[in-house]
């Protein structure tokens, strides 16, 4: 077989380092500016809100010496929050829209230093990572309360949400007492503006959106209002809509298989003259099941906030504020199509081997030989289609009363929230298997990975039958999956796939008190309680094949694949285009109604439910929380050396009651008469436990002068498992009947997760050098405990009294756990007994790691430019992260999902009318976890860069036109595993464009 060439990569690489360095010698250039006028100083510094003594958000303050508009305002508004607060804090600000000009609220707060947005998933759910930690360690609130969050697994989705409901989001790094507390890395608030605070008027906003890759149009538009009908009674709303229609195209390489005798045809011994074990000691592997897939989506989102604000009298304001966001993707499919060259296939002109260096099992470096290039018969071919329709919903209340008592300030909320997210998924698997022995299934074709670059790959498939559905008759067989319908020459008809549902409430009342002091060390002293009441209900079931209408199984499922001539635009050209696909609701509606059987359940989609299916049957458990906590803060200011101190310091402690219900299961493999079939036995269990955690803080703030500010803050934080990851059931698989080495399989439920906890340091020295300019630098560590990893303690794995599982009395004998339990190995007649092995396997909290860091962050308008460079402006921020700490292997560990290295180059210039911004994003490569259908093994995803674009020009009458461009230099994710000539993946997203039209009244 041939060699094709390799051709470069298609994207652009950016490393615009030199440009950040001029651009932050534009701020010490703008430095002297800013010292022509005492006023202008007294602008820079802010010392007037700086002065304020409050540890909640500080109403956001405009510079006189600045006009700012659009652009420029949404960057001045940023570096006046982190300037007027005591804490650590990064925020992005709307361009006086409610406009933040990126795909959705995830895209947008990337652009902050020490967060990196995810893009694994193909649906744009834009979950975050902060400060070098997951998502699942940070707290997403909304107006500093947390609320009920539409999650399935990982962390908060942001992308169900419209951005255009949001005024601002705040990222709070270094939390006090009196903020909420369950953010270990740091809460990220998104705030929508009190009604009393908005200037009257409104706007509407229409555009389209195009995505480049399928060439798919969408609409969106909004409109939102803020009326005051008098000084002490205003109104706001917002609505947002978004049809979403957008892909993303992949090729991937599942799993590297090893190269037998079999696969060419030849002897034992031919194989070892050919490929002796001198040279390839570990074997030859080759890429064992090669992918290509579509993930297409189409749906809508709906987004709205509204509030009311009502000061009764001067000491008394009341306000009511709601939202409701609904992110539906309900015609969302999967186009896959596997190509398996298994054992039984044959390969001939094979590339040449090479090597490369991995670490087995038992951390032992060693080469392994690979080759990328191959033709092959009788391969296994899969076409498959999967239905994945998607649910985000949330939606919530919040009533707020305060009175301001001349020294004292009291408040009170009341707030409630629902949320749900719901994920169903069915799969239609057309296999024409390999065959065996001599026979072949007359397929036939060749691959080449591309190297390095599975964007060179070449597929090529040829195959006998045009609709891949070969003739039946088709029969669900005794003893093999539920999900398969087989025919004679075991080809498969396969009907599969998880439905999930998670439902999530909130309830929170909270009541707090500030008391402010003339004099003396303290300035205020606040304190507060909340009760909160929190419920997680996790349901899923598993379709499958049982009872479907057999014979409808022909060729007549199969429809052609309507996304294979536009294949990930021409960027992958040597995909294979002999790809068919079936239309889910016409397969529906031929292989149902379903024959149920007693104690049967339906799925969704009405498909015999996989009651015995542990991986899913575990899902099926509630989480509640009841919640208590209280807290101490005081505000302190004094003078050291001359200079002006401030802080806060306090302690909040919190208490949990935590019951857990769930369904612990007991899978046994008994035989019947023409095979096997599994008995389930299902036990409900209730689990109890009750924690509390101490969260003392203190932040400080010295302002050296009027421009430069000193920040240093301890405190501590704690973060619950995300509810999934507790996977509370228990899962037992009893040995088969017959078993030669009966052995029992426990897989323990972790319901007794604690969270875990940080001891947190953080320091930063920020100069605003001139007013809306800001260079800061940050240094961060986090000592974090209690983290998740597998269970090492004996007397878990191996328990003295195991009765509750079902396995009597344990002991250990060697390095292997036995129970007193005796098991049948031979027959009924000839009964032969043996003492049962045992495994056990779980999670618990154990790991205990460092997280250090540093952020750079320079932000400028560099309006003392001679005209017309005075419109210009821009920043650079750049964060590093680094773990530290040992598995119990001694391996170093690491967090899946993060990068060590994440930048951002922002330039813009604006005018009046018009303005323009450009921004790259980069983040360094980062490792992904083993695991799942489409993971494979742990892989390490490559370093990647975005350039943004967007432009507006204002016309007269309040209209507005705006043009954003996203992904320009056409950036692909690409996985690979241990070295980029092992590569595993290639996600194409293509391009997007949205042209709006926007007035404001």
């Amino acid at each position: 077989m041939q060699q094709f060439p390799r051709r470069s990569a298609r994207h652009i690489p950016l490393r615009p380092l030199s440009a950040a360095i001029a651009l932050a010698m534009f701020g010490l250039a703008g430095a002297a500016q800013a010292q022509s006028t005492a006023a202008q100083d007294a602008a820079a510094s802010g010392s007037a809100p700086a002065q304020a003594d409050a540890d909640a958000p500080v109403a956001v303050a405009t510079t006189p010496s600045v006009i700012v508009t659009g652009i420029r305002q949404s960057y001045a508004d940023a570096v006046n929050m982190k300037r007027d607060t005591l804490e650590i804090t990064d925020s992005i600000s709307s361009d006086g829209l409610g406009r933040f000009p990126d795909l959705n609220v995830g895209e947008a707060i990337q652009r902050i230093p020490g967060v990196q947005i995810n893009r694994e998933a193909g649906n744009r759910d834009a979950t975050i990572n902060l400060r070098g930690l997951p998502g699942t360690f940070a707290l997403t609130t909304i107006n500093g309360m947390s609320f009920a969050q539409p999650v399935l697994n990982g962390s908060t989705p942001l992308g169900a949400f419209n951005s255009d409901i949001f005024s601002a989001v705040t990222v709070i790094k270094s939390p006090t007492a009196a903020e909420q507390p369950g953010g270990l890395s740091g809460n990220i608030d998104l705030k929508f503006q009190p009604a009393l605070s908005r200037k009257d008027g409104g706007a509407a906003e229409l555009g389209v959106e195009y995505d480049e890759l399928g060439k798919l149009t969408t609409p969106n538009g909004s409109i939102s209002f803020n009326k005051h009908f008098s000084r002490d009674l205003a109104v706001f709303g917002v609505y947002a809509y978004k049809k979403e229609k957008f892909r993303r195209d992949s090729t991937q390489i599942q799993d590297y298989d090893t190269l037998t005798a079999g696969n060419l045809g030849l002897t034992s011994a031919q194989f070892d003259a050919l490929y002796p074990k001198s040279t390839y000691p570990t074997g030859i592997q080759f890429p064992g099941q090669i992918r290509q897939t579509v993930k297409a989506n189409e749906g809508g989102t709906h987004s709205a906030s509204g509030g009311i604000g009502w000061r009764p009298n001067r000491q008394t304001q009341l306000s009511l504020t709601g939202y409701a966001s609904q992110r539906k993707l309900d015609a969302s499919n999967q186009y896959l199509q596997y190509v398996d060259p298994t054992g039984s296939s044959k390969l001939s002109n094979l590339g040449q081997p090479y090597f490369i260096e991995e670490t087995d099992a038992n951390g032992k470096v060693q080469k392994n030989a690979y080759i990328n290039s191959f033709d092959y018969t009788n391969a296994s071919i899969t076409d498959s289609l999967r239905s994945a329709p998607l649910l985000q919903k949330t939606g919530g209340l919040t009533a707020r009363a305060e009175w301001d008592l001349e020294d004292w300030t009291l408040a009170a909320d009341l707030h409630g929230s629902r949320a749900e997210n719901r994920q169903d998924q069915l799969s239609i698997d057309i296999v024409q298997t390999a065959r065996t022995g001599s026979a072949t299934n007359g397929t036939s074709g060749s691959y080449y990975s591309g190297g390095s670059n599975l964007a060179d790959s070449v597929l090529k498939l040829v195959t006998p039958n045009a609709s891949h559905i070969n003739p039946g008759p088709y029969d669900q067989r005794v003893g093999t999956s539920v999900t398969q319908a087989r025919n004679n020459n075991n080809d498969r008809f396969g009907v599969t796939g998880t439905n999930g549902r998670a439902q999530t409430s909130v309830t929170v009342g909270q009541v707090s008190a500030e008391r402010t002091f003339a004099d003396g060390f303290f300035k205020s002293v606040k304190m507060g309680a909340r009760a909160e009441n929190n419920e997680f209900v996790s349901t899923g079931t598993r379709n499958t094949a049982q009872g479907i209408k057999f014979d409808a199984i022909t060729s007549d499922l199969a429809i052609a694949n309507p996304y294979v001539p536009t294949f990930a635009n021409g960027y992958i050209p040597g995909y294979s285009p002999n790809w068919i696909a079936v239309d889910i609701p016409a397969v529906l509606k031929a292989v149902t109604p379903v024959t149920l059987l007693p104690g049967q359940t339906l799925t969704p989609y009405g498909l015999v439910n996989n009651d015995a299916d542990p991986g899913f049957s575990s899902y099926n458990f509630s989480v509640k929380n009841k919640i208590a906590s209280a807290y101490v803060a005081g505000i302190f200011r004094t003078s050291l050396f001359g200079l002006t101190v401030r802080g806060n310091m306090g302690g909040r402690f919190e208490h949990t009651d935590e019951t857990v219900e769930s369904v612990d299961t007991s899978n046994q493999t008994v035989k019947i008469p023409g095979g096997t079939k599994v008995v389930t036995t299902r036990t409900p269990r209730e689990f109890h436990q009750s924690y509390h955690n101490f969260l003392p803080s203190i932040v400080t703030r010295v302002d050296l002068n009027k421009q430069l500010t000193v920040r240093a803050a301890a405190y501590n934080t704690f973060v619950r498992p995300q509810p999934r990851e507790i996977t509370p059931a228990t899962v037992v698989t009893e040995p088969a009947e017959g078993s030669t080495t009966p052995t029992y399989s426990v897989l323990l439920g972790s319901a007794d997760l604690k969270p875990y906890t940080a001891h947190s340091f953080d320091l930063a020295l920020e100069w605003y050098n001139r007013p809306s300019g800001l260079v800061a630098l940050t240094l961060f560590r986090k000592n974090v405990e209690g983290i998740v990893g597998a269970v090492r303690d004996p007397n878990k794995l191996c328990p003295a009294d195991a009765n509750w599982l079902g396995l009597g009395n344990l002991h250990i004998v060697g390095n292997q756990c036995y129970s007193d339990i005796m098991v049948n190995v031979g027959t009924q007649a000839a009964p032969l007994m043996q003492a049962a092995k045992v495994n056990i396997s779980g999670v618990a909290n154990q790991q205990a790691i460092s997280v250090k860091g540093v952020e750079f962050n320079v932000q400028q308008n560099l309006d003392f430019l001679p005209a017309p460079f005075n419109n210009l402006g821009g920043a650079f921020n750049y964060a590093y992260t680094t773990i530290d700490g040992k598995n119990d292997d001694g391996t170093q560990a690491t967090l899946p999902g993060v990068s060590k290295n994440n930048y951002n180059l922002i330039a813009y210039y604006e005018t009046k009318k018009w303005g323009v911004r450009t921004v790259y994003n980069y983040r360094s490569d980062y490792d992904l976890a083993a695991g799942g259908t489409f993971n494979g093994a742990a892989r390490t995803v490559k370093g990647r860069g975005q350039l943004d674009f967007s432009a507006s020009y204002s016309f007269e009458g309040g209209y507005k036109i705006s043009f954003n461009a996203f992904n320009m230099t056409n950036a692909v994710r690409e996985e690979y595993e241990n070295d980029p000539m092992k590569p595993r993946r290639l996600d194409v997203d293509g391009r997007t464009f949205q042209v709006k039209m926007s007035k404001r009244f």
